[in-house]
Order: structure tokens, then C-alpha cells, then sequence
């Protein structure tokens, strides 16, 4: 047991607070915290009150108090520069009790010996009222013993038992307002005091706070007194909604003492969780004391890839006339987690999709020398050394990125081993290549023309009509950022003890060729063939008799032919190869051989020449439209189908009928003379053919012949006109 602790007991309704102890004559000076107004304190007999502790009769518990119990004078004003006057009275009223507080031996005396005198001294000291100086006394011990305990606002210091259930009510039914503590409303009506029923209410009232936009605290004491102070009639009609009826102002709270109580059952940081939402608040507003790096061995052991729109509009190359504006550019960019360097780029005009995504990666696992020579920025190895494999690839849940396209990259065998997928709405999660979008939005897109303004100016023209910036320019600005940013930017929190003790720079460039050197095997650069191969998306194809069947179309090629691969289809059934395939072409697809590892280019086939020289989603849509046509004329061939099997069923009729009344013959060989007829009936086709030439001819002769011209070897006058 200790000071300020609580001896509690359910059965026996005991709530004591322990204001001192006497070790000497093993008594405990408690006060009875469940009065309705703060008593004299009392003692009980130590060993007693042990043993019921120790039996489990008693328990002891620790005293909640408020904040301003111990808070200092300038905590107290730092909220309000009215609370002097609360200092000020607590000074007086801790006046009046000093000489017996601080006083050991009295405090002693007063406490577990006769008091007798030491309250007449303390009044006639003061020239206070006996109820005021033991009012005083009763309230220091009762509050915690301290200072702060005398503040008027006694509720602040603690939990309050002597706030009334519910509000008190007059004999005609309405709320009275004797009872309320505080100074007295100047202006208009007042509001009613606190009760118990009160915190209860705002207690469950906190937990339905609704979440979404920002929520003003007017707001919420609006619903509340709506919710739990207006009186709500129910109509006769069973059928009508409840009503709910506005009550005076001496009925309700007042919104300063609702919007306190509120904070205390709900923090500052709940109001912002429930304004952003879960996700929001772990993303932008949580604290995050790790690193990136944590858990990674060295660089190359992990990249980030993520794409963004830039807020710039750039300049249409194409029209000389008029200055015109592309549109905005959509940046790719691939950092290394554990050092920070930005080790890829692309930049295009359409996506996000994986084309722009495969770009990026093409350029980050290929050399930079060359890449930045195509822009006319001279570099060395030593200003941008990344060309290396990754063994980790970290991208968001994105439509470009599917299991196919990661697979493709996977079974490539470039070197990347696992493709992993940051929670949806979590770009903290791969934070490094974020980093790098906001440092290009925030550093090279200043003033610049076409810049986007998210705020502009209401008389001002739009972004796109100053789009002045060639986009070679643009590349080169952004080639240059990323250079300074990999060669100036500091890692502290990258740097460990080995660094340290090497004395490694603190850029990115830095941090990544020392990790190279001593931390992990650098990984074997992949050839240029590969790398394109493992990039392109990968598909199933099926193989038939009548070429490599691949979305629609027909693919084939002389290594096909050799491996007689149609020949196993048509006559031991079709089998599925895996294919890559080109998203902007339908012209060729390419095949690996897994055994020994050689690549075939298949071509599409003349059967499928329809579709040569066409971007995928063209000729999707054409063997779409065509499937539509097949359908359409199946459906119209099966129709003259059945009228052609009814006309074939009339003449089949006529055939019967006609031939009904001749004799036939009961003889089961075949019939006698039937090549003599044959003859017979040749002789006559021939006759009739014959007689059909000598007429169209006897007509040829007869007819008039044309008028030549008088002199046949001259050239026509093509513009005679008749006379």
C-alpha cells in the first residue's frame, strides 16, 4: 500500500483513498472517496486492512487523476489566460492550509493523533469561516494531496462522484438550474450543469463518431443534442417516423463543456484517423521508425518500380505552325531500395501499362552510358554504374503489372527471382521510388512552361497552352536530376558501422558501388537478346495442323516445319507451347527452346495475312468482328440449308410420281443394255452441243460488221467528235 491508492471493495461498497500512513502506530489515513462531499479523513488499522488485502477481501487499485493535478502554473495558462483566477483562488485557499500541510508534526497530529486546536488556528490565522478552512482541508486530501487540488474547477482534478445522475427537476416537471456550479451566464439563457447521465451519453456518443471528411466539433455537439437532449414523440400513426421535438437551452449542455468531455474519450489522433481513414493514416500520418533497407543484404538485393503523370505539358514535335502540346508524360522510374540510386527510367506518352513498365526495366538492367549519349549527356561509368540484375522486384497492384507479365520476367531468367506486391493503396511501401517522383515534381517542374498548377489562377490560360518544352529537353533535364540526385543526395540512415569505419560517401552512388564491392556477389550482366526476350510479355499458343495458333492467328516458321510439330498435331492431337509476343506487333511471336536453350522467330502465316503489320488491339478487334461475320453466316447457311433439303424432298416427290406407272423389275443383278443406253444418250448430248454451236455461229455471220477506219496503221484521234 502506498499514498493515493485506493483500498476498494464491491460487496462491502468501500472506496477509501490513502492520504498518509503511521508505520509507528500501523495506522492508514484514508478518506472516504463515495461521500458526496469531500469528509475529514479517518485511519484504519494497518495490519487489519493488509490481511483483507492479502485475503482478497480488499483490493487496491491506482488512482486516476486529471492531467492538471500536477500540471505547473504555466501548463495551466498555456490553455487559457482565464485560468489566473484559478490559480489565484487555489493560492488563497492553499494559504489558509499551509501551516498545517507543510508542517509535519501537525499534519501528523491532525492525522492520527488529538487535532484538537489546529483547526481554531488555522481559522483564526486567516480570519476564514470554519466551513471554508475545513472545506479546504477535506478537498486537499481528497483530490490527491496536492496543490492543484484546491483549483476551483474541482472536476479537473479527477474523477467527480458528486455530480448529480440526472438533471434536477421543479415541481412543475421542468429542469432547475439551483444546483449548477460556475459563474452565471451574462448574455441570454444559461445552459444546465453536467450529470452522470451526461458523460455516460458522450461516452457512447464517441464511438460513433462517422468517419470520412473532416468532422467539426460543432457538428458533432449538433447530433448529440439531437441524438440524447431533444425529446422525441412518437405519432399515432404506426407507420410515421419518430419526431424529434427542439428543447430550450436550460435543457441542454453547453457545447464548450460537451467539446471537453468529448476529448477526453476521443484523442487527436482518432479525429484524424477517422478524417483520412485507416489506410490514409498508416500511409501518410503514422510514424515509421524503421528503414527500407532492413532485411536486405546489399544493392541489387531488392528494386522498387512505380510510375507517375508529370504536372508539365510537353511540346507537340510535329506542327511548325502552332505551338501545340503533346500531352503529359508518364515517368517510370526503378530505385534500389537498399541504397537509395535511382537505377532505371523510361518516359513515354501512353500507359501506365507494361510496355512503359518493361522499358524501364530493359533501361535499368542495361548500360547507362549509352542511353544517355542518345540525349547528348556525356557520362562515365563511374557517374551512373547500374546495369546489374536484381534479385527482388517491388511494384504496387497496378493493371499493368499481372502474374503473366512477373511470371514472363521470372522464367526469363534474368536474374530476378522473386516479383512481390505492395497492400493496395500503400505506396510507403516502396517509399524509395515515391521519394524519387516527389523530388522531380518538386525540383525540376518550377515555373517551367506547361507546368500544372493544382491551384491556378481563374484568369489564367490552361496549363497546355504553354507546353514550350521538346521532349529531348525534357529527358534531358530529367537524366540530369537523377544523376545530381545519385551523386548529392545524403543516406544517413543507410550508413552502418563498416561504412563508418571505411569512410564511404554518403550519396546513393556511393553507398551502392561500396555494397557491390563488399556485400554482395554482383550478379553476371544479362545479354541484350535475353533481357528483351524475358521483358515481353508471355502468352500460351496451341499448335495445330495449320500453324502455331496464337490470340486468333497463325504462326509458323521453318524450325517448326523441321520439327514437325504440325505433323504431331494433325495426327497425335494439338499441345501448348509458351510463346512471347511483341504488344505492338502481330507480325512475329518467338519461342524458347527450355533443352537447349535457342530462340525461334515464328512469322505470321498467309492464312492469317489479314492481320500482318497491326498493333494487337486492332487485330483483336478484327477476329472479333470476323467471329461475328462466321456466326451471322452460319446462321444464314444453316437456313438455305433446310430449304435446299425441302426442295431436294419435292424433287425426290416429282421423281417417284413421274416414275410410278412404269414397269419395273422384281430381278436383283444388274440391268441388261445399260451401256448401249449410255451410248445412245452421249450420241444425243453430242448432237444437241453440236446444233447449239451451228446457230451461235449461223448468228455471228449474219450480223453487220463495223465500219473501219480508211487508213488502218493511223493512230485514232481520241478526241474525234463524231462528225
Amino acid at each position: 500500500m502506498r499514498i493515493n491508492q485506493r483500498i476498494v471493495s464491491e460487496p462491502e461498497k468501500i472506496d477509501y483513498l490513502i492520504v498518509d500512513m503511521c508505520y509507528d502506530k500501523m495506522l492508514v489515513a484514508v478518506t472516504n472517496l463515495l461521500a458526496s462531499v469531500p469528509l475529514r479523513p479517518f485511519t484504519l488499522d494497518l495490519n487489519i486492512a493488509s490481511s483483507k488485502v492479502q485475503s482478497s477481501t480488499w483490493r487496491l487499485e491506482e488512482r486516476s487523476a486529471s492531467d492538471l493535478l500536477y500540471a505547473s502554473d504555466d501548463d495551466l495558462l498555456a490553455h487559457s489566460q482565464t485560468r489566473t483566477k484559478w490559480i489565484d483562488k487555489r493560492n488563497a485557499a492553499y494559504g489558509v492550509i499551509a501551516p498545517l500541510v507543510e508542517d509535519k508534526e501537525k499534519r501528523y497530529q491532525y492525522l492520527f493523533e488529538d487535532s484538537s486546536g489546529l483547526l481554531e488556528e488555522l481559522i483564526h490565522l486567516s480570519k476564514r469561516s470554519r466551513k471554508y478552512v475545513a472545506g479546504a482541508l477535506n478537498r486537499y486530501w481528497f483530490y490527491g494531496s496536492h496543490k492543484n487540488a484546491l483549483l476551483p474547477l474541482w472536476r479537473n482534478c479527477g474523477s467527480n462522484p458528486t455530480l448529480p445522475d440526472k438533471p434536477e427537476m421543479n415541481k412543475q416537471g421542468h429542469i432547475t438550474l439551483s444546483g449548477k456550479s460556475g459563474p452565471k451566464t451574462k448574455y441570454g439563457n444559461p445552459f444546465r450543469g453536467m450529470t452522470l447521465q451526461d458523460l455516460d451519453n458522450i461516452k457512447k456518443f464517441s464511438r460513433k463518431i462517422p468517419s470520412g471528411s473532416r468532422v467539426r466539433l460543432s457538428y458533432l455537439y449538433e447530433e448529440f443534442c439531437r441524438t440524447y437532449l431533444y425529446p422525441k414523440v412518437k405519432p399515432k400513426n404506426i407507420d410515421a417516423h419518430e419526431l424529434t421535438i427542439p428543447a430550450p437551452r436550460q435543457e441542454l449542455i453547453s457545447p464548450e463543456v460537451f467539446k471537453y468531455h468529448l476529448k477526453k474519450y476521443v484523442g487527436p489522433l482518432v479525429f484524424i484517423r477517422k478524417a483520412v481513414g485507416e489506410i490514409g493514416y498508416q500511409k501518410d500520418k503514422s510514424g515509421k521508425p524503421g528503414v527500407a533497407r532492413h532485411g536486405l543484404r546489399g544493392p541489387t538485393d531488392r528494386y522498387e518500380i512505380d510510375a507517375t503523370i508529370v504536372d508539365q505539358y510537353i511540346l507537340y514535335p510535329y506542327d511548325k505552325s502552332e505551338q501545340l502540346a503533346t500531352g503529359r508524360p508518364v515517368i517510370y522510374l526503378v530505385a534500389d531500395t537498399w541504397s537509395g540510386m535511382f537505377v532505371g527510367l523510361h518516359v513515354c506518352f501512353h500507359g501506365p501499362n507494361w510496355h512503359g513498365a518493361s522499358q524501364a526495366l530493359f533501361n535499368a538492367l542495361t548500360d547507362k552510358v549509352e542511353f544517355c549519349k542518345r540525349y547528348g549527356i556525356e557520362i562515365s561509368e563511374h557517374d551512373w554504374p547500374c546495369h546489374h540484375p536484381c534479385s527482388q522486384l517491388v511494384m504496387d497492384r497496378g493493371s499493368e503489372y499481372t502474374d503473366k507479365n512477373i511470371e514472363g520476367i521470372l522464367t526469363g531468367q534474368v536474374g530476378i527471382q522473386l516479383g512481390g506486391f505492395t497492400a493496395y493503396h500503400r505506396g510507403d511501401s516502396k517509399g524509395t521510388v515515391e521519394q524519387g517522383f516527389r523530388i522531380y515534381q518538386q525540383t525540376a517542374i518550377n515555373f517551367v512552361p506547361g507546368q500544372v498548377v493544382k491551384t491556378p489562377q481563374k484568369e489564367a490560360q490552361h496549363a497546355s497552352r504553354h507546353a514550350a518544352m521538346s521532349f529531348e529537353d525534357f529527358m534531358k533535364r530529367l537524366i540530369k536530376l537523377i544523376l545530381y540526385t545519385n551523386n548529392n543526395r545524403a543516406r544517413v540512415s543507410n550508413h552502418n558501422f563498416e561504412m563508418t569505419r571505411d569512410d564511404v560517401g554518403l550519396t546513393p552512388r556511393d553507398l551502392y558501388v561500396y555494397g557491390l564491392q563488399e556485400m554482395v556477389i554482383p550478379r553476371t550482366t544479362v545479354s541484350i537478346e535475353q533481357l528483351r526476350f524475358a521483358l515481353l510479355p508471355e502468352a500460351t499458343a496451341t499448335v495445330r495442323a495449320q500453324g502455331v495458333f496464337f490470340k486468333g492467328l497463325y504462326y509458323s516458321s521453318n524450325e517448326v516445319v523441321r520439327s514437325q510439330w504440325l505433323d504431331f498435331a494433325k495426327n497425335t492431337g494439338r499441345f501448348k507451347i509458351r510463346v512471347r509476343y511483341d504488344d505492338n506487333s502481330t507480325n512475329h511471336i518467338w519461342y524458347k527452346n527450355e533443352k537447349s536453350g535457342e530462340m525461334y522467330q515464328l512469322d505470321l502465316t498467309d492464312r492469317s495475312e489479314a492481320y500482318k503489320n497491326q498493333i494487337w488491339a486492332n487485330a483483336l478487334h478484327q477476329v472479333e468482328l470476323t467471329k461475328q461475320k462466321i456466326s451471322l453466316h452460319e446462321e444464314c447457311a444453316f437456313s438455305n440449308k433446310l430449304d435446299l433439303l425441302n426442295d431436294f424432298n419435292e424433287i425426290d416427290k416429282d421423281t417417284i410420281a413421274k416414275t410410278k406407272h412404269l414397269k419395273k423389275s422384281n430381278a436383283k443383278s444388274i440391268q441388261p443394255g445399260m451401256k448401249q443406253r449410255t451410248h445412245l444418250v452421249a450420241a444425243l448430248e453430242k448432237q444437241q452441243r453440236s446444233e447449239e454451236i451451228r446457230e451461235v455461229m449461223s448468228n455471228q455471220n449474219t450480223s453487220p460488221q463495223p465500219k473501219r477506219p480508211s487508213q488502218d496503221l493511223t493512230e485514232p484521234d481520241l478526241f474525234d467528235d463524231g462528225e
